[in-house]
């Protein structure tokens, strides 16, 4: 799940800004559902991680530049981390 958030964001992002700002927003939107659903203070620090990329992203998407999407998948892998060693 993680390679496909990177992989879309990265492939979204320099072909097709709003197609990229439409993927950023549906992350942004899955992350509030997470944050919501768990007490875990690992998990919403990986939560606030990547939602602090992904609006880093989304700015930049915002700005007409190409989002640098490493931060992305780097929070997103942090995520999968802490939510499979619980």
């Amino acid at each position: 799940e993680t390679a496909c958030w990177r992989s879309l964001a990265a492939s979204d992002a320099g072909e097709n800004p709003e197609q990229a700002q439409e993927s950023l927003d549906r992350i942004d939107k899955n992350l509030d559902k997470i944050g919501d659903s768990t007490g875990d203070a690992d998990v919403n620090k990986a939560v606030d991680d990547l939602q602090t990329a992904v609006k880093d992203a989304d700015k930049a998407v915002d700005e007409g530049r190409t989002p640098d999407v490493k931060p992305v998948g780097d929070a997103a892998d942090e995520l999968t981390k802490v939510c499979s060693s619980g």
